[in-house]
């Protein structure tokens, strides 16, 4: 799914329940390999604000076809998977959480390709899939096409989104990673709407202004808006008009050096 889709969906009226969700196997093939944990975040689907979390870790019935790479990374263990429960049992829970809702996740066509085979294979009710899934990864594409990033892969992501990743490789640690960029990445895409209705000297005025706060925060650190002072609001809304000014006349001698470099 798009970015744009995302956001109309969103932004829909009477829109189906949100979910974010996560997985971790024993390997990457649904058809041999099995689920050995699942993480669930239910959201707000206009606000993104969590509603309800459920994580369940499942008990592997063949250990004897797990890649050792993918068991290491979720850090399965005998001892740890003890009281993991059934399949069956824990597919039961996660039918009411998944079942018409759309379900959005980063490389969520895995998640869907097992969760799919794995109601299948235990003759389950089929899943409603009336919605179009959200991958996360859409919304990361204009980082890479940007050179922000050089991979789509989650860790990549959250170091440079900067989002705390205390439990990674987890399964409910990793949806709520994937609801963190979507997060992040709504707001940047909210802030680029609103940025693309502006003209094209505006844009360049925000830009210069956007340009020299990004300074500020390098040399000074970042910005707050709690520093201990109390100004006037009126006397602070003419300080910001008056930043336009600046911003604008930056801008036209740009373009008059511009001009003037002209051979």
């Amino acid at each position: 799914m798009f970015i744009l889709e995302f956001e109309s969906l969103l932004r829909r009226p009477g829109i189906p329940p949100l979910t974010f969700i996560d997985l971790k196997t024993t390997g990457p093939d649904p058809e041999a390999h099995e689920i050995v944990e699942i993480g669930l975040i239910r959201v707000d689907p206009k606000t993104l604000e969590v509603q309800a979390e459920f994580e369940a870790l499942v008990a592997p019935q063949r250990l004897e076809v797990a890649d050792p790479d993918a068991l290491g990374a979720c850090g399965f263990a005998p001892s740890a998977w003890a009281k993991a429960r059934s399949l069956r049992e824990v597919l039961a829970a996660v039918f009411a959480w998944i079942d018409g809702a759309v379900v959005a996740g980063h490389h969520v066509a895995f998640d869907w390709a097992f969760l799919e085979q794995a109601f299948r294979r235990l003759g389950l009710a089929r899943l409603r899939a009336d919605h179009p899934r959200i991958d996360t990864v859409s919304l990361v594409w204009p980082l890479l096409a940007a050179g922000k990033v050089d991979s789509l892969g989650l860790h990549v992501v959250a170091e440079h989104l900067r989002i705390d990743r205390p439990r990674p490789y987890r399964a409910l640690a990793d949806a709520r990673c994937a609801l963190e960029i979507a997060r992040r990445l709504r707001t940047q895409i909210d802030v680029g709407a609103r940025i693309d209705k502006l003209v094209a000297d505006e844009k360049k005025i925000v830009n210069t202004l956007v340009d020299r706060m990004i300074a500020g925060q390098k040399e000074y650190g970042p910005w707050h808006v709690d520093d201990g002072r109390n100004n006037p609001r009126e006397a602070l809304l003419e300080v910001v008009d008056a930043l336009n000014y600046v911003g604008a006349e930056l801008v036209r001698q740009d373009k008059a050096q511009s001009v003037e470099a002209r051979p």
